[in-house]
């Protein structure tokens, strides 16, 4: 299942920031100004190829083995698109003084009049008669309900032809998840199982086995909302939800899968992003 290839995908992201993010420092930052301008980053691809000497910008080194490796460039690549990582400040403790409590004043009690019932006469009325009204029940019309009518969709449908179609991430993140993609089998066969509205889509071994849950509607749209996966090195958490929306109505159909990336930790300057996945599904004989 695709799903589970997304665990080769955040060890993938997690070579680009963890190293960077535990070195608490803006990789490919040369002069320390908090931004990587281009100049900087040729700089260390100079540094990579051996053309220039590291001391000439040692941040490039995020791990400190004397080297500058791809995740490296990689990293100083997003802090150019999306800016350095702010480190927080530590909080300083303030010491509040508690209040004073204030005696609270006893009210004196005073003497209150009291006052003498006066008795009022009481006047007899003869009672009168009084007519009663018939009340006659007006039976209720009760409405027919349509029994909601969920089609069959299972069977067996064959996965293939996945492709990123869309993203806002930043280069790197995009091109991560585009060569996971490319590395997956040609295609995937999944049984899908079902009862009433209740879907169970088991994965072909190739594509990585394992099953996953969700809903069809009266449509005919699957709906698997995946289980978030994280993964964290060094500090550094990322996470993947990646609901998937199967129009299943017809065939063959489109898949579309949205990857959902977040960062947390000591990453968590790099800002939470989309990538769109679409794939081809065929209903087999």
């Amino acid at each position: 299942m695709i799903f589970r290839h997304v665990l080769s995908l955040l060890g993938g992201l997690l070579l680009m920031f963890a190293p960077s993010a535990s070195a608490q420092q803006c990789v490919g930052d040369c002069n320390d100004d908090q931004r990587i301008g281009i100049d900087e980053l040729v700089r260390g691809v100079g540094i990579a190829l051996g053309d220039i000497a590291l001391e000439l910008c040692p941040s490039f080194d995020a791990n400190d083995d004397d080297r500058v490796a791809i995740n490296e460039l990689t990293g100083a690549v997003v802090h150019s698109l999306d800016g350095c990582p702010v480190v927080p400040p530590t909080p300083t403790s303030t010491e509040t003084a508690s209040p004073t409590p204030s005696p609270t004043p006893t009210d004196t009690p005073t003497d209150t009049p009291t006052e003498t019932p006066t008795q009022t006469p009481t006047r007899s009325n003869t009672p009168s008669r009084t007519a009663t009204a018939t009340h006659t029940d007006t039976p209720t019309q009760t409405a027919t309900q349509t029994p909601t009518v969920i089609p069959d969709v299972s069977g067996i449908w064959r996965e293939e032809q996945l492709s990123v179609t869309d993203s806002d991430c930043p280069q790197p993140i995009a091109d991560q998840i585009r060569d996971t993609i490319a590395g997956l089998p040609s295609h995937c066969d999944y049984q899908v199982l079902q009862d009433g509205p209740q879907i169970t889509a088991v994965a072909c071994e190739e594509g990585g086995g394992g099953t996953a849950t969700g809903e069809v509607d009266q449509s005919g749209t699957i709906r698997i909302d995946f289980e978030p996966i994280s993964r964290t090195d060094q500090g550094c958490t990322v996470t993947l939800n990646v609901p998937l929306t199967i129009d299943a109505s017809h065939s063959p159909t489109t898949a579309r899968y949205l990857f959902q990336t977040s960062f947390s930790g000591i990453c968590a300057a790099v800002e939470p992003c989309n990538t769109q996945v679409e794939g081809r599904w065929t209903r087999l004989p």
